[in-house]
């Protein structure tokens, strides 16, 4: 569940469309760094982790990489994120609407 469902509940929006087949993507998880979690299989690449990351902290750890159907978000080189640039300003989980990257203390109170 996420914020992005919520939108959609508020306003009655169908999550499938009957004739669209869903695209799933199983992208291994990245919890690499002590304090995120980043699961880009959830992600909807709406660009707001990487605008905050890029532009607002100036720390550039992730950004779009790929071209075409095989873009996503993740790192240079596909490095994993705590062998990044990461500041751990958490900026990127408060603002990811489908949880693809979030607090890692977030995933321990879930269990």
């Amino acid at each position: 569940h996420c914020g992005l469902q919520d939108i959609a509940a508020k306003l009655h929006l169908k999550l499938r469309h009957p004739g669209l087949e869903a695209v799933v993507r199983k992208l291994p998880v990245d919890d690499s760094h002590p304090a995120i979690i980043f699961d880009p299989s959830f992600c909807v690449m709406c660009g707001l982790c990487v605008y905050m990351c890029n532009d607002v902290e100036k720390a550039h750890a992730i950004d779009f990489v790929r071209r075409g159907l095989d873009m996503s978000v993740g790192t240079f080189r596909d490095r994993p994120l705590a062998l990044t640039s990461c500041t751990s300003c958490m900026r990127c989980t408060d603002v990811c609407p489908v949880g693809a990257l979030r607090a890692r203390e977030k995933i321990n109170s879930q269990s």
